[in-house]
């Protein structure tokens, strides 16, 4: 048992593995490798044949700790980058660059486990929220959905990109107008595995990405004269994709819970 409990442990080491999922494939690497093989290449091929490639594709790399900081980064995302290009290649689709991501270096786990690229072919599967700017407000009923569209999350992060200010700035005007409205601010991430309830926020390294996002929206509405009594927040991880680009998919919404 010993003896067969090590060949396992030496296998995973040296060579490289590949892990399929229902929209999913992981791709394990040997140290210091970013280039598919022969066989890795069968498997994708496989995998992506079985799996009717949607127009979401995520790609993102990663390497295990040993190295330095700044080679674990480059080393992920040269997988991430390898991985994308066949995919591109072989099956004539197109990858956001924002969607090919070296997620750097993992801390724990076995270092064999850690060196990876993880692809995710995510398919919508949520309705498309009504535009709060395009909205009828006299036609809105408890448990209607808000799209704030024109809200823009850097990847892997909490904060909205500059452009989005104004964007912001009307919604919230909006919010003030119609105070008989109470609601849930609803975050969202792109990118997470099945298994994962959340995307990790890469300023902490907690996985609590969507309730961030979510929190600096409802900060923000307080700050601006939002009665924090008609407001609740919460994260939805990466559970609803809209489909189409992953910036769409880094977002938040907002759901009508009571009307005064």
């Amino acid at each position: 048992m010993k003896l067969l409990a090590s060949l396992s442990i030496l296998l995973l080491t040296f060579n490289s593995f590949i892990v399929q999922a229902q929209n999913e494939l992981t791709i394990y690497f040997e140290t210091d490798v970013y280039e598919l093989n022969k066989a890795q290449k069968k498997e994708i091929d496989n995998w992506a044949n079985q799996n009717k490639l949607s127009e979401n594709i995520s790609v993102r790399g990663f390497a295990d700790h040993t190295g330095s900081d700044h080679y674990n980064q480059l080393l992920a995302k040269k997988r991430a980058e390898a991985v994308a290009q066949y995919l591109q290649q072989a099956f004539k689709i197109k990858i956001s660059a924002d969607s090919i991501i070296g997620e750097g270096e993992i801390l724990k786990g076995a270092l064999a486990e850690n060196r990876k690229v993880i692809i995710s072919n995510i398919k919508a599967q949520q309705k498309q929220a009504q535009n709060i700017k395009k909205v009828d407000f006299t036609k809105i009923k408890v448990g209607d959905k808000l799209q704030l569209s024109e809200l823009i999350f850097e990847g892997g992060r909490r904060y909205l990109l500059p452009k989005s200010k104004p964007a912001l700035d009307s919604i919230t005007k909006i919010l003030l107008k119609h105070k008989n409205y109470h609601f849930e601010i609803q975050g969202h991430v792109c990118c997470t595995k099945p298994t994962e309830k959340d995307g990790v926020d890469h300023d902490t390294g907690i996985r609590n990405l969507s309730v961030m996002r979510a929190l600096q929206i409802y900060k923000y509405f307080i700050e601006k004269g939002i009665d924090k009594n008609r407001m609740t927040y919460k994260g939805m991880g990466g559970s609803f994709p809209l489909g189409g680009s992953f910036e769409k998919n880094r977002r938040v919404e907002i759901e009508i819970t009571k009307i005064d």
